[in-house]
């Protein structure tokens, strides 16, 4: 989820909400049979703000003229 207002942004992150992440594992050896199940707690939830800083309306770089244009017009 996001949520933007004036300058901020503020974002919600889940990971793994329902805990799905879990493993089962059965070995058997002659005489010997192994059952095992388990798992980390991978649930995460994750908060972000950011604010932004600076004229919003600034030109992009790729429409800016640089020195060498206006030598060039000059030749011309």
């Amino acid at each position: 989820m996001q949520k933007k207002w004036e300058n901020w942004t503020a974002k919600l992150s889940l990971n793994d909400a329902l805990y799905t992440s879990y493993w089962n594992a059965t070995t058997e050896f002659p005489g010997l049979q192994i059952i095992g199940a388990g798992g980390g707690d991978s649930r995460q939830a994750r908060f972000y703000l950011s604010c932004s800083f600076g004229m919003s309306d600034v030109k992009d770089l790729r429409n800016r003229d640089g020195g060498s244009e206006g030598e060039r017009d000059r030749v011309n």
